[in-house]
């Protein structure tokens, strides 16, 4: 039986000039281009404060969707984040940096805890509640199966599972993809990270 928990309207919300969520190469053009190579981080946060902003009618970014538009708050949101050299390789520098720039604003985003026994079947809830919720999830993995989502940041905006399969659609580099979260759990690596906010 086929089961699909998604956060309504993501692609429409998220739809930038005919790409799902923002890009790094993006950062390419402007003052900041070192963000290229280490603004992963950076982007799934643009992407997931814009879509809460926008589903839940909060006061973070409230404009009309574009490149620039998108590209200008995102630096904001550099501001905050503060990526080192290595981007934003943990869930607590993540956390730090989308507190602080909500909170800046006078708005609350709470990370949701993952206080819960780290097991397949646990962090597949985690991400169940978080669609559910409405909630874009962030995930992080130092060491992926595809080598192009290894040290990287992605947002999850969708979980479909059919057949024993478990799928999450994610927003990358501005396209979108799908992931097998049998494979990115079951996967080795020194850190891995899965995250919401309500």
């Amino acid at each position: 039986m086929k089961k699909i928990y998604e956060c309504e309207r993501a692609k429409e919300i998220l739809n930038i000039d005919g790409s799902f969520g923002g890009n790094q190469d993006w950062f390419l053009e402007t003052d900041t281009p070192y963000l290229r190579k280490v603004g992963c981080g950076v982007i799934a946060a643009t992407n997931l404060l814009i879509y809460t902003s926008m589903i839940r009618d909060l006061d973070l970014f409230q404009e009309k969707l574009t490149k620039k538009s998108y590209l200008d708050f995102s630096l904001e949101i550099a501001k905050a984040l503060k990526p080192t050299p290595i981007g934003i390789p943990y869930a607590f520098h993540m956390n730090h940096g989308i507190k602080k720039f909500s909170r800046d604003r006078g708005i609350t985003i709470l990370p949701m805890r993952n206080s819960w026994t780290w097991n397949y079947e646990s962090c597949l809830e985690y991400v169940m509640s978080a669609l559910i919720y409405n909630s874009p999830v962030l995930l992080l993995t130092w060491k992926h199966y595809d080598k192009k989502f290894s040290y990287h940041w992605m947002m999850g905006t969708k979980l479909i599972r059919e057949n024993g399969r478990d799928l999450i659609e994610v927003s990358s580099w501005g396209k979108e993809y799908m992931i097998d979260f049998r494979k990115f759990y079951d996967n080795f690596s020194l850190y891995k990270a899965i995250m919401f906010y309500l």
